[in-house]
Order: C-alpha cells, then structure tokens, then sequence
C-alpha cells in the first residue's frame, strides 16, 4: 500500500527535521497503518498523521494513516513532508501540552494553544531545512 518512495521520503524527512530541531536523541517509530483514524470531531478532518510521544523515555511513534497517502498522490512531495514536519515539532511541544493540561486551565483552549505553537513550528522548521 505504503510505496517505497513514500516510505523513504517519511524516512528522511524525520531523519533531517529530528536533526534541526536538536530532537535527535529522540527513537521515533514509523508506524503504517491500514486504516484511516477516526476524526477528533466532525468539524476536523481525517488525520494523515499523528505521534505519540513518551517524553520520559526519549520514544515517539510517528503514525502514518492511508489518508497521507491519498495527500501525497495528490499534493507531492512537499505537502508530505510539511505534514511530517507539523509532527515532529511535538517533539518539543509536548512538554508545554502536557503541563498546561495539568492545570486549571481548559483542555480544548490549551489544545488550540498547542496545535498553534506546533503548527508555527512545523512550518519553521519545514522552511528551514527546505532551503538547505
């Protein structure tokens, strides 16, 4: 299903954005899957990708759904590997996420916060590595 250019343009774009953003003691998994992910809610569309990362051990898992696929057919390279970027920044936005959620505050005002900061940094480090 998962084309072997796929694969390697997931490969090393985790590789490169890991090394911008000095993450690279990170492990990060690659983990295809067959099925799509149920929407967050009705108003947010599939996910392509997700992480899911255990700060304490330096260990993510880089989830990648069907719907990347159908993204990278249609949009190339580049929009694959922005997204791949967008996920990587968590590496370094988990922390703020996991603290803030820990608090008073709101979790869906906490998450807006969140996605913001990962998506400003996702696009940083995306365009960072691009003009290299």
């Amino acid at each position: 299903m998962y084309t072997p250019h796929f694969k390697k343009i997931v490969r090393e774009a985790v590789k490169l954005y890991r090394k911008e953003l000095n993450a690279d003691a990170f492990n990060v998994d690659v983990v295809y899957h067959s099925e799509e992910k149920e929407p967050i809610s009705s108003s947010i569309g599939k996910a392509a990708m997700d992480i899911k990362i255990t700060r304490r051990y330096l260990q993510a898992a880089l989830n990648v759904y069907p719907c990347a696929l159908t993204e990278w057919k249609r949009d190339g390279d580049e929009a694959l590997r922005e997204i791949i970027a967008h996920e990587i920044a968590h590496l370094e936005t988990q922390h703020m996420f996991d603290v803030a959620v820990a608090t008073y505050r709101d979790e869906g005002e906490m998450n807006d916060a969140w996605e913001r900061l990962t998506t400003v940094l996702g696009r940083f480090l995306y365009n960072a590595a691009k003009r290299k």
